[in-house]
This record gives C-alpha cells, sequence and structure tokens, in this order.
C-alpha cells in the first residue's frame, strides 16, 4: 500500500496526523482486463488465424502467446517464436496438423491479468459453396436510430462439424459511421442521422473470399406524423389558400385495427358544399424536416389506406398529395391515376378493413405561382386530399396509416 500522511497543525497548537490509504493500481480489481478474445471454431492448414480482441477493455498495447494442444479442453503448449496477433498455420507434426487445437492468450499494457480465447480445431481442407444473409424478423426495410440482427449461413463440405467456418466479415454501404455500422457479431446499427435511402450489408467468408452475399434494406424514414384535431379538415377555398370548412358532425381519431396496429380514420363526415365536395385529412411533420426530390432525394410517398368497405374507397374521384412548409411554400401533386390503380387492382382482393397501399410520385404537379422545388426545406404538414363520387357524404370510416419517403427504380 501507499501511505500519504497529511500534518495540519492546529490553532491550539496541537498536530494532527491524519493517515488515508491510497489504491495500489497493480492490485486494484477495477484494474483487470476484462472482455473476451475469440478466434473461429475451425481453422484450416496453411492459412493465417487472427484474434479479434475488439471487446477487450483498455486501451494499452497487447501481447499474445499462442498455443496448441491435442484436446479443446486440454493442456495447452507455447508456440515457439508465435507472439503477434496473427498465426500462420504451418504443419507441423504434434504440434500444428490436422485434428489438433490452437488458443491464443492476451495480456494488455496497463491492465492486471489476461483473457484466453476459444480453442479452434484445425482441418486438413473446407470447401465454402455459399454464403446467404438473413435479418431477425425478415424485416425489409430499417429506420433510423433501429438497432438489427444480421446472420450469415454459410454452406460448407465439413458435415463433420456443420457449425464450423461460419465466421463472415460484414460490411455495410454506404460505409459512413453518420449513417450506419455493423458488429462483427452482426448488429447491424443505423444512425438517426442517417440521409440515405438504402443500405447494402455483405458479408464475406473469412475463408474464402471469392463467396459472399449481399442484402440492401430500404431506410423507414418515419417522419413522425401525427394528425392534427380538430383541424384535420381544410377544404380548399381558392388555389391561394384554405377555409375552415363547415360539417355536419364530423367524426375522426384514431382507432386499433384487427390487426393489433392503430390507424387514423374519418367518419361519416358531411360537408355542406355543393360543387366541391373536398376532403383534407392533414397530417403535422414533427419534427418538421426538409424532403428532397429526384435526382438524388425520394420520389415515393406512400400511404396504408382502407376503408369500411372497399367499395366506399373505390368511389373517391380524386386524390392529391400536397406539401407545405415554414416559408409556406406548397406543393401539390396529382395522384389520382395512382390511387385508383392502387385500390382496384386489389378489388375483390382485399376484405373490408384491409389496407391497401397507395404510392404517390415525387414530383408531381407543383402549386400554381411557385416555382418547381428540387426539395422543400422544413415540411410542416402533409394534405391527402380527396374528392368522394358522393360530393356531400362519406359514408362510413376511412382510415390512414404509415405514411413513409422512399425511393424505387422507375
Amino acid at each position: 500500500m501507499n501511505n500519504r500522511v497529511l500534518m495540519s497543525i492546529l490553532a491550539a497548537g496541537m498536530v494532527l496526523v491524519m493517515i488515508s490509504c491510497g489504491s495500489d493500481p497493480e492490485n486494484d480489481p477495477g484494474n483487470n482486463l476484462t472482455g473476451t478474445v475469440s478466434i473461429p471454431k475451425g481453422v484450416i492448414l496453411g492459412t493465417d488465424v487472427t484474434a479479434d480482441t475488439s471487446a477487450l477493455s483498455g486501451s494499452g498495447a497487447l501481447s499474445y502467446v499462442w498455443e496448441h494442444g491435442s484436446a479443446e479442453n486440454g493442456s495447452f503448449t507455447a508456440l515457439s517464436g508465435e507472439t503477434g496477433a496473427a498465426v500462420t498455420l504451418t504443419e507441423s507434426p504434434d504440434v500444428i496438423e490436422s485434428g489438433r487445437y490452437i488458443r491464443v492468450i492476451v495480456t494488455r499494457e496497463g491492465r492486471q491479468g489476461s483473457q484466453t480465447s476459444n480453442a479452434a480445431r484445425i482441418f486438413d481442407a473446407v470447401t465454402i459453396t455459399d454464403v446467404s444473409i438473413s435479418i431477425a424478423g425478415g424485416v425489409p426495410e430499417v429506420e433510423p436510430g433501429g438497432t438489427y440482427q444480421l446472420s450469415a449461413e454459410v454452406t460448407h463440405s465439413n458435415t463433420e462439424y456443420p457449425d464450423f467456418f461460419q465466421e463472415v466479415h460484414w460490411s455495410v454501404t454506404p460505409a459512413d459511421p453518420d449513417s450506419a455500422s455493423v458488429t462483427s457479431n452482426g448488429t447491424l446499427t443505423v444512425e438517426n442521422a442517417i440521409t440515405a435511402d438504402e443500405l447494402t450489408l455483405t458479408a464475406v467468408s473469412i475463408f474464402d473470399a471469392s463467396r459472399s452475399d449481399t442484402l440492401t434494406l430500404d431506410v423507414y424514414y418515419d417522419l413522425g406524423f401525427r394528425q392534427v384535431i380538430p383541424t384535420v379538415f381544410d377544404v380548399m377555398a381558392d388555389d391561394q389558400g384554405f377555409q375552415n370548412a363547415d360539417f355536419e358532425d364530423p367524426r375522426f381519431g384514431t382507432v386499433t385495427m384487427p390487426d393489433g396496429i392503430e390507424a387514423y380514420f374519418i367518419e361519416h363526415a358531411k360537408t355542406r358544399m355543393q360543387t366541391n365536395g373536398t376532403y383534407e385529412v392533414r397530417f403535422r411533420v414533427d419534427p418538421p424536416r426538409t424532403i428532397n426530390f429526384p435526382a438524388g432525394g425520394y420520389n415515393r410517398l406512400s400511404v396504408d389506406m382502407a376503408a369500411d368497405n372497399l367499395n366506399l374507397t373505390n368511389e373517391i374521384n380524386s386524390f392529391f398529395l400536397r406539401l407545405r412548409n415554414t416559408n409556406e411554400d406548397w406543393y401539390q401533386s396529382n395522384c389520382t391515376t395512382e390511387f385508383i390503380s392502387s385500390v382496384r387492382s386489389k378489388l375483390g382482393e382485399v376484405d373490408d378493413k384491409e389496407f391497401v397501399t397507395m404510392e404517390l410520385p415525387l414530383p408531381g404537379v407543383f402549386h400554381s405561382g411557385t416555382t418547381s422545388y428540387t426539395s422543400l426545406t422544413d415540411v410542416t404538414y402533409i394534405w391527402l386530399r380527396f374528392i368522394p363520387g358522393s360530393a356531400t357524404d362519406i359514408p362510413g370510416r376511412i382510415y390512414f396509416r404509415n405514411l413513409r419517403l422512399y425511393n424505387v427504380e422507375e
């Protein structure tokens, strides 16, 4: 122990002696080397084996001692001269040969103790035939701020040890830490700052670089839309703005659908306007965000839409998408063709209250009197504007959910 003696002379002339005990860093349990060291379960003669030390604590220089043994859980002997992060498996009788095992012991400067890797079985050869990537839950898209678990199934020639030789090297494109990252065990983290529309994951067999697989995932941008109540209904007054509508007993809100997921709805909405029974369901973007149009931006905004009866949805004659930002710049797209084709393609296939996905094109017809934007900054509102076949009534409920931006190939 290191002892420090502190002396304080009091006013009365007494001497107070205080003894405090400082810690000894060499014996401090908090300074132990923690974490794990790993090498593949199976290794092949003639190849290099590298220790994975990324999970070890501390930052000091690492030292390595490679060992060999005849059994996975038996005694091991140091390999002469092998003190680097990697070892080349050069065949040597009773030392490095098929059926024997190797492992590595790692120490770190400034840390107490050591960590020992798993024992890897040595094989003469193995043929890698295929690599196949999957993602937990089979999700086709990922969200900013999300974490996902990937796995890679490696098909190889060694049927006696099917779990061996499964190790792959993971990478993600775009290779930008502000977009996404993937760990050595296939954990994918998507950053909140991501701007890419898709991510491509690649898994390459560490035993045969010619064997790999890729998986492309769309980035699902949950825009944080939420319905504005009670101003959810607006009626177009003229080409320059909106006015409050005069409704009879409009009802709207949220409801849990038969599949257990919540949706917005409007119910039995009526208008006294005789000429243009236009309804606009308004969603607020929270927080406001920039929406870029092609090139380099989005070319679709989609929304899932359902009704108490699909025939009700089929009676909608016109459908428009409108965006507005904090500067009150307007964007409008006539999506009637896409809307009608989406609905009618599902007639006879979709049950009541079952959702149909509408793909609404970006950009479309820009609002008159404004410029043709390549993007709108700080978008605050999105309107879904539609005109039912009956201009004075919406008989029943229409449901909306899952507004999202994405790209598709033209």
